[in-house]
C-alpha cells in the first residue's frame, strides 16, 4: 500500500510538554492544531491503515518565509535565498509519527525508514506538509 497526506497549513515542529501552574502536563496549543490537521488528512485520505506492517514515511515540510526576508518591493533578498528554516527538522518528523500512531500503524516502531525535509516555501499562503507512507510488504 502506497498513501499520500497533505497537510494544509504551515507546519509546526513537536513542542516540549509543559507544566502549567497547577503541576500538570500539557501540549502546547500549536502542536495539538497541527497534530488535528495531520489526523484530518489522514481522514479525508480514507483512513487507510498499515495494521502492523513495516513502513517508511517520506515527509516534505515546507515552512513560510518570514516577511524580513523579502524587499520592499517583494523579492527575496540574495542573504536569505538559502536560509535555514525554524525548527529541528526530527520535531516535524516527531510530531507527524505521533499524530499517525495508532491511526495509520499500530504504533510508530513499525517505521523502518524515515526521510524529512524542510524546507522554505516562495507562494504565501500555500505553505503545507507532504506526507507520503508505504509498506514494505
Amino acid at each position: 500500500m502506497n498513501i499520500t497526506l497533505t497537510v494544509p497549513g504551515a507546519p509546526v515542529p513537536m513542542e516540549r510538554a509543559r507544566r502549567g501552574r497547577h503541576g500538570n502536563w500539557y501540549t502546547p496549543a500549536n502542536s495539538l492544531e497541527y497534530r488535528t490537521r495531520i489526523q484530518t488528512a489522514w481522514m479525508q485520505a480514507g483512513r487507510p491503515s498499515f495494521d502492523a506492517q513495516p513502513l517508511s514515511i517520506n515527509a516534505h515540510v515546507y515552512i513560510p518565509r518570514p516577511k524580513s526576508h523579502y524587499t520592499t518591493a517583494g523579492d527575496l533578498k540574495p542573504k536569505h535565498e538559502t536560509a535555514i528554516p525554524p525548527g529541528d527538522t526530527d520535531n516535524y518528523a516527531k510530531a507527524i509519527a505521533d499524530a499517525l500512531n495508532q491511526l495509520a500503524y499500530k504504533d510508530d516502531t513499525q517505521i523502518t525508514c524515515w526521510a524529512a525535509i524542510s524546507k522554505h516555501w516562495t507562494t504565501p499562503g500555500l505553505e503545507h506538509t507532504t506526507i507520503q507512507l508505504w509498506s514494505h510488504a
